[in-house]
């Protein structure tokens, strides 16, 4: 989401930190240049963009998987403020490549010179095939609002994201520094406004008991539940037993000495006994739980770079991701790289 001061040259770069801070692979080009460097009155203008991420993260997290992304997009904004988009995702370890198609519509504003606002609604359309899960997030209802003192923005960013049989909330307040030279070099403009922010936010989670095994399954009926499921049983006959193993079963069947009921619970102690088993085991009794809570925190330094119509941002970003209540993934912190080119083309509005 971009910022427009009517009176003032649009500070685009602080709303693209925010967005930035996020992290989200969807939400990290979104909107990028949408007013891109206004002059003191507002313009109509078609904006095209190419973007690049090195990495492509949801709200600080990489999940092990390590991945760029390549967003090119196309934006058409109306000097009243109205503005649309329309944006496509590629990332490299998606199947297929070509993972999303955003369609977004909103209206930027301000008063007073100092305070900024905006609204948007956006669609994710995803191509069919694997990645076409019903499931997932395809809405987006977003604001924000941000005030200036002098070099200094203080802002909150707030998304309503649903689709499927999910709804997810994310509220970034963010403050940002900027630091402008005109006419260096070659260049028009150089910026710099590094930021900080934090994510909060839900999502499900997964909680898993912490229990010994053993003792629980002779204690509790819920482990014998467990045990007598037909899916359970038929992974527990695909296993494969060590020779020891496979003795000590044998033993257990063919002694005629105890009951039926006595082997049945001498070969689950036997399976039990298995790491592999075990961790099957908490997962099937594991619970999903909606949480909320700090998601991240986020730095990020963007450096922008305006020649005439052309506009460039190179941008470091570092987040260091929190675990939500009840949460056990090892979260490790994540910088990236982006860069991302566009041109203005300004459209006149001719009056008789």
């Amino acid at each position: 989401m971009s910022t427009l001061t009517y009176g003032q040259t649009i500070d685009y770069a602080a709303e693209l930190a925010k967005l930035e801070a996020e992290l989200d692979s969807i939400s990290i080009f979104n909107l990028f240049d949408s007013v891109i460097n206004l002059s003191t009155r507002p313009k109509t203008e078609l904006v095209f963009r190419a973007s690049y991420s090195s990495s492509t993260i949801y709200v600080g997290r990489d999940y092990g998987v390590s991945q760029f992304g390549f967003s090119p997009g196309i934006i058409m904004y109306h000097k009243s403020g109205i503005y649309g988009d329309i944006t496509g995702f590629f990332n490299s370890e998606s199947t297929p490549n070509y993972n999303l198609t955003m369609i977004s519509a909103g209206y930027l504003g301000s008063f007073a010179k100092r305070f900024t606002y905006g609204v948007s609604a956006e669609r994710w359309l995803y191509p069919s095939g694997e990645n076409a899960q019903n499931d997932r997030l395809t809405s987006n209802l977003g604001s924000f609002a941000s005030v200036s003192f002098g070099p200094i923005r203080i802002g909150v960013d707030y998304s309503y994201l649903f689709g499927g049989n999910q709804t997810t909330n994310r509220l970034i307040p963010m403050i940002s520094g900027q630091f402008t030279t005109k006419k260096n070099w070659v260049f028009d403009r150089i910026s710099c406004l590094p930021s900080v922010s934090l994510t909060y936010g839900n999502d499900d989670i997964v909680i898993y008991h912490n229990l010994d095994i053993v003792e629980a399954y002779r204690q509790n009926e819920l482990f014998n539940a467990e045990f007598s499921r037909a899916e359970f049983n038929e992974y527990l006959a695909s296993l494969p037993l060590t020779g020891s193993e496979r003795q000590l079963r044998d033993r257990i069947l063919n002694n005629p000495m105890i009951s039926e009921r006595e082997k049945r619970k001498r070969l689950s102690l036997l399976y039990l006994a298995r790491e592999d088993v075990q961790n099957r085991l908490l997962t099937q009794l594991s619970e999903v739980e909606n949480q909320y809570g700090i998601m991240s925190y986020n730095f990020t330094i963007p450096i922008y770079l305006k020649i005439n119509n052309w506009d460039t941002m190179f941008s470091y970003t570092y987040s260091i991701p929190q675990t939500l209540p009840g949460e056990i993934l090892e979260l490790d912190p994540v910088g990236f790289f982006s860069a991302s080119i566009s041109y203005r083309l300004g459209i006149s509005s001719k009056t008789r």
